[in-house]
């Protein structure tokens, strides 16, 4: 049974994982580059980490919606997955 902001197939979850592993990724190179503008320097941790964890989440939900495409595709030409 599916709960509420998910469904059958948990997709809510599989974003949530999407995102924690590229956010861990992101962090993992992040922690060895520094980036440094207008007269200042930051660690590349966090800004990093932030953008994989986007880029995760977006993947993840770009392969979910591919999936979902190509079912119902199937579903109308009649083939069984």
């Amino acid at each position: 049974m599916a709960t509420e902001g998910t469904d059958e197939k948990g997709s809510t979850r599989g974003k949530v994982a999407g995102a924690g592993v590229g956010a861990v990724a992101g962090g993992w190179i992040g922690s060895s580059v520094g980036i440094a503008a207008l007269g200042g320097a930051i660690s590349g941790l966090l800004p990093l980490a932030i953008l994989g964890g986007v880029a995760g989440w977006a993947t993840t939900k770009a392969v979910q919606r591919h999936r979902q495409k190509a079912a119902a595709e199937n579903a109308e030409q009649g083939d069984p997955e």
